[in-house]
């Protein structure tokens, strides 16, 4: 056996195993040579020089810390032995022969346990993508890296698409326990999420869409072998919303709209005011009509005015004409940039605007019923606390008492129950002046231009950039007195038509 031994004084800690080197044939003695392997000093003392043959074999047996370290020990002597043999050392200037053979050992063993943490490592990622939550965050984090693209159109997510999945993640976590696979998704378990979101307020159409993303999750990850469970992929039924859950949503008249063009604006109301026009003027959503710079408008080859633009949203190209000469009017305004405005309060600038427009266009007066949205339902639920603390003296904080003056102030301007006005079967009531946002430019567009008669619902989609009909539909807001009066309008012209051609004849 080799004279293996350590270059220290200390008893404790860590040290490098040398070896000596002897040979007679060559004359070979090399009395320091590195074999790169680190053994524990307590432990070198007692069993390898201080410990008998019987302490050191217990010390090496199968399984145990030095077991290894004798196998280690083992092939430094292999390696020695094997070298002299082939002739690779022939004198005394062949030591760093040996040096480099030992170092390669040593670090071939650390090469393998690296590779066998990293196989390890893997096929625990590997497990954990078995794991909805695990799967989902790989997901998000895949579709904002743009690694994962858009199955349907073969783009890159966008940002809003990546927020709603981001959304989902957070009900996600905060439903389910940690570590459930794909293989513990049930109807059961589905439907107690369902119960889950609808207690934290989500309205049907907003369950709907989080539904669709699961379902999309299990689709991914059984595409990618992490789900074998095929009842996960059936099992997310959307629900038929009715409209009395759904928030209302209305359209502004061409009546209504030439109001709010003429109407005596200034300052940040005016710049939201002009903005929103972009949107009817286009047909576009907030996310396009809000970003609109010059290179957005040119002509076709016959001088035909047109916007040109590619949808955040969906990534559909658009080129839609200009129908109305006001568009101009405000683009020359701005330079033919969009109005800069904070877009977090364009919604409420939007309602102060047509509340004072209400009291010259009664139309704006109407009353709608529409569902609760969550934040509504939880202003209402504070609202409740916060009468409580009051009437109980209790100390509110700085933003309690101004949250409580405000939906006091607001309850009492709408004769509310205890904020929002209800009717008898329990649904809020609301002006229209109230249901306008920013997305109300886009309705309005589409829904007048249905109204026109003039355009297919083809041409329609070619300005509004829906890829179905079905999706346009959802966006003409004609109610159904006026269908009635269309209907009434068109029977009755067919009569009289009817009618003179009778008399010709006759």
């Amino acid at each position: 056996m080799a004279n293996f031994f350590i270059r220290t004084n200390k008893t404790k800690g860590r040290a490098t195993l040398y070896i000596r080197v002897q040979k007679a044939s060559p004359k070979i003695d090399w009395r320091y040579v590195n074999t790169y392997i680190v053994v524990d000093i307590a432990d070198w003392l007692k069993y390898y020089v201080n410990g008998g043959s019987s302490d050191w074999n217990n010390y090496t047996k199968s399984g145990s810390v030095g077991a290894e370290l004798k196998e280690k020990m083992d092939k430094v002597e292999e390696t020695v032995n094997l070298l002299f043999s082939e002739g690779r050392i022939k004198s005394n200037a062949d030591k760093q022969v040996i040096t480099d053979a030992l170092f390669e050992l040593a670090n071939h063993d650390a090469i393998k346990m690296r590779e066998e943490i990293r196989e390890r490592k893997q096929e625990e990622e590997k497990r954990k993508l078995h794991e909805i939550v695990n799967c989902c965050e790989c997901f998000i984090k895949g579709i904002k890296e743009g690694t994962i693209k858009d199955t349907r159109s073969g783009r890159a997510y966008t940002i809003g698409a990546i927020k709603n999945w981001g959304t989902f993640l957070e009900y996600l976590k905060d439903y389910t326990r940690p570590g459930i696979t794909f293989e513990e998704i049930t109807p059961e378990w589905i439907e107690r999420f369902r119960l889950y979101l609808e207690r934290k307020g989500l309205m049907p159409t907003t369950i709907n869409k989080h539904f669709g993303t699961g379902q999309k999750l299990c689709n991914y990850a059984a595409l990618k072998g992490w789900n074998k469970n095929a009842v996960s992929l059936r099992a997310w039924q959307m629900q038929t919303v009715k409209k009395s859950e759904k928030q209302t949503e209305i359209y502004l008249t061409e009546d209504e709209l030439n109001a709010l063009y003429d109407m005596k604006l200034e300052g940040q109301r005016d710049k939201v005011r002009d903005l929103f026009f972009l949107g009817v003027f286009s047909g576009q959503r907030v996310s396009d009509f809000s970003q609109f710079s010059r290179h957005n408008f040119t002509k076709t080859e016959k001088g035909t005015n047109i916007i040109r633009l590619t949808q955040k949203k969906t990534g559909n190209s658009v080129e839609a004409p200009i129908l109305d000469a006001r568009c101009y009017e405000i683009l020359r305004k701005y330079d033919y940039q969009s109005p800069e405005v904070p877009l977090q309060r364009v919604n409420l600038i939007l309602k102060e605007i047509f509340k004072e427009l209400a009291t010259s266009v009664p139309s704006l007066m109407q009353e709608y019923t529409t569902a609760m949205t969550r934040r509504e339902k939880d202003a209402e639920k504070t609202y409740l606390r916060l009468c409580q603390k009051s009437m109980n003296n209790e100390p509110m904080t700085n933003n309690e008492r101004a949250e409580y003056r405000r939906l006091k102030q607001y309850s009492k301007e709408h004769d509310g129950d205890p904020v929002y006005r209800r009717d008898g079967r329990g649904n809020i009531i609301k002006y229209k002046y109230e249901l306008i946002t920013s997305h109300t430019a886009r309705r309005s567009a589409i829904t007048n231009l249905s109204k026109a008669g003039i355009l297919t619902d083809r041409e329609i989609m070619a300005i509004s950039g829906h890829a179905s009909l079905e999706n346009l539909e959802k966006y003409i807001k004609t109610g159904l007195s006026e269908r009635a009066d269309e209907i009434f309008e068109k029977v009755s012209g067919a009569k009289k038509a009817k009618e003179i051609k009778f008399q010709k004849e006759a």
